[in-house]
């Protein structure tokens, strides 16, 4: 296990609706981990890919207020979020270690 180490100055955040919305991460390339915190109060849905990324409710889901850990291949340089219902904010910080 190695330490959390967390890219400062490249937290990013979206403002979450029923429909998929993305956002580039600022990350250098060995980036494999994004921090998640979901402030909205409805589960958010989130995704990643390289070049762009869409998030469906069908992907990886993050409840209201928590915070979670994701790995993500080191050539993602997108994330993406969608609400079922509502919206709210959605911030993510490229990470290293666990």
């Amino acid at each position: 296990m190695t330490d959390f180490v967390s890219m400062k100055g490249s937290s990013v955040s979206i403002t979450g609706t029923t429909s998929s919305a993305s956002v580039q991460l600022p990350q250098p390339s060995n980036v494999t981990n994004v921090m998640i915190y979901n402030a909205a109060t409805t589960v958010c849905f989130v995704n990643s890919g390289a070049g762009s990324a869409t998030a469906t409710t069908a992907g990886a889901y993050v409840p209201p207020g928590a915070v979670m850990m994701f790995s993500k291949a080191p050539q993602d340089d997108y994330v993406a979020t969608i609400f079922a219902t509502g919206g709210g904010a959605v911030y993510f910080q490229p990470s290293t270690g666990e």
